[in-house]
């Protein structure tokens, strides 16, 4: 019976964390260039039953139960998002795999946010405000007022003058970057992409994640855990028949 409890009490635990995660997807379904996450369930380990029988110590086996589940980690999806035109000279989207570097006052963090603007000395900045990383380590300088031409491999030009060229970074191991908000992603040994991601001028990388995806997610999500609700209930309830109730025959 308590054995029950704590089954449907581990789903609605899971439903909890899930909600979670997809909360934040729905809540970032506009956002540029970010990645939906996705949590990835794990049951606990399933116990043998055996009847009791005096004659055989052991016991008959009758089968096994669960135990549960729990949310083993929240992995980040590395499906790309689709590009749209926006004409913002400043907008840039990555058509490959790579990171833009931005300077924050944590250190350097990674993300695929190309809305970029200029600060008042002149620098590109994310959209969060910290300064864009050129290629050979330091912030890029356009100059207020400037429009800037971007080439599909970073470099920058203004009025023919060349004014630096983003950095792009690769992974080796995409799996072990992790959010820190600010669509930033935490920072872990990368290396220079060479050519295999394009940078798109006046164009952005959407989320990979959808509105109607998100909310499909979250009321099938709320069903299971009203259902392991229910579940936790009707057990509560029998156990208290068998306490208070067939304890008083």
């Amino acid at each position: 019976m308590i054995r029950g409890l704590y089954s449907a009490a581990s789903g609605m635990l899971v439903g909890m964390a899930r909600q979670d995660v997809w909360s934040n997807n729905l809540a970032n379904a506009q956002t540029p260039g970010y990645r939906q996450d996705e949590a990835a369930l794990r049951s606990f380990p399933e116990a043998l039953l055996r009847r009791y029988e005096a004659t055989t110590p052991a016991g008959a086996v009758i089968g096994t139960v669960g135990q549960g589940a729990d949310v083993a980690a929240v992995h980040t999806s590395d499906l790309p998002g689709r590009l749209v035109q926006t004409e913002d000279r400043l907008d840039v989207a990555l058509e490959g795999e790579a990171f833009l570097a931005v300077a924050t006052n944590a250190g350097i963090r990674y993300t695929r946010h190309g809305r970029m603007q200029l600060d008042p000395d002149g620098y590109l900045i994310s959209a969060a405000g910290g300064r864009v990383v050129g290629r050979d380590g330091a912030a890029i300088y356009v100059g207020s007022g400037n429009d800037p031409v971007i080439a599909t491999d970073g470099m920058i030009t203004v009025d023919g003058e060349l004014a630096g060229q983003i950095g792009l970074w690769r992974f080796a191991n995409v799996a072990a970057l992790r959010k820190q908000g600010d669509n930033y992603y935490a920072p872990v040994a990368a290396l220079p992409s060479e050519g295999e991601t394009l940078i798109r001028q006046g164009m952005l990388e959407l989320p990979n994640t959808d509105m109607v995806t998100a909310m499909t997610e979250m009321m099938s999500i709320m069903r299971a855990y009203e259902a392991s609700q229910r579940a936790l209930q009707s057990q509560d309830q029998t156990l208290d028949k068998a306490v208070n109730e067939i304890g008083r025959v």
